[in-house]
């Protein structure tokens, strides 16, 4: 199979665009859809700029060629310039609520990811979970939080434990 054969399919493109989205996770499914369709790793500097637009595309288009033809480079410079900083990832951590749209999983998922940005070790670090769980709890609407509060063992056990307490609270 050759290069345009193996080019991600409409499916596995998610664009990059102008930061909305995080750069982390976009990399994440970019990397994730190169091995699928078995593209070669030396490939992915060459394929990657055709899913990258707007203003993520602006940034791109003014590195020097000797970049753009190395992909941790050009990842590391993408992840640069549009992951958040520690301190407006931590001005996000503390005002993040459950939106009604949202799961608990998915909340505590980004309370997590916040919180990993801010102390700079990966949302996937345990010694993150005391931060998280205060977080999450806080984050909650104020009944279902104070509900929970009454349950010190949810403070020092599984955050799954937390979360699935908190889901089944909420309408």
């Amino acid at each position: 199979m050759n290069l345009v054969e193996r080019l991600p399919t409409h499916a596995d493109r998610t664009w990059f665009d102008d930061g909305r989205s995080d750069a982390a996770k976009w990399f994440e499914r970019f990397e994730a859809a190169a091995v699928v369709r078995g593209l070669d790793r030396t490939d992915w500097a060459a394929v990657m700029p055709i899913m990258v637009t707007g203003a993520a595309h602006d940034v791109y288009s003014q590195w020097s060629d000797a970049t753009k033809k190395e992909y941790v480079s050009t990842k590391q410079a993408l992840l640069t310039a549009f992951s958040l900083s520690p301190m407006n990832a931590y001005l996000a951590l503390k005002d993040r609520t459950l939106q009604r749209c949202n799961s608990v999983e998915t909340f505590c998922a980004d309370i997590r990811r916040l919180a990993g940005l801010v102390f700079g070790c990966g949302g996937t670090n345990t010694s993150l979970d005391p931060l998280v769980r205060v977080a999450v709890l806080d984050g909650l609407p104020g009944e279902v939080s104070a509900q929970l509060k009454i349950y010190p063992t949810l403070m020092s056990g599984e955050i799954s434990t937390l979360v699935s307490a908190a889901a089944s609270l909420l309408p």
